[in-house]
This record gives C-alpha cells, structure tokens and sequence, in this order.
C-alpha cells in the first residue's frame, strides 16, 4: 500500500510537468521565472519520492538524492520529515539513469 501511495505521487509529478510543460516556457523569456517555480516544484516532488521510497530502495534513492546535489545524507534526513520540505542542494547534476538497460 505505501508503494502504490508513493507511485501515486510520482504520477501526480508526472502530471505535474505534463501540463506545466517547462520545455515551452524554456522557449519564453517572459516566462522564466514562471520556469523557476515549475522546475523547483517538480524537483521537490522528486526528492519527496527520493525519501519516502528510501525504505523501499534505499541505492537507488542515494543515487537520486545525489543528483539532486543535496547536502545532507537521505539516511539522516528521512528520520526528519518535516525537514524533508525544502531544497538544500545547489545545482541539481547531470542525470543518469536510474535502472540502466542491459
């Protein structure tokens, strides 16, 4: 049941960029700062997920949180929630893939 719950708010993220649609506001400089909200959201919505599924993933998670260029280690921080809420990375990194294909 926590997983579906988790995989529901991965789809609401998903949803999220879809009708947001960053890539066009990216075309638009009036919009930048529209852009910045959109991108800052949807990487909190990532790093949420990151630590609701370390219990579940806990490398793939870590890899996550490391893209995210987050400061603190997800095991101290998920003891934490409320502290889970805000951004203390400073440049989010080139991503990887997560499950790479054989």
């Amino acid at each position: 049941d926590a997983l579906n719950k988790i995989l529901a708010i991965a789809t609401f993220g998903n949803q999220y960029i879809d009708k947001q649609a960053p890539w066009n506001l990216a075309k638009n400089p009036a919009d930048s700062e529209k852009l910045k909200s959109v991108l800052y959201n949807a990487t909190l919505i990532i790093k949420e997920i990151a630590a609701l599924l370390w219990c579940f993933m806990p490398q793939t998670s870590e890899k996550i949180w490391t893209l995210l260029g987050e400061s603190e280690k997800i095991s101290d921080v998920v003891s934490k929630p409320a502290d889970v809420h805000h951004l203390t990375g400073t440049t989010v990194k080139k991503p990887v893939p997560l499950f790479p294909r054989k």
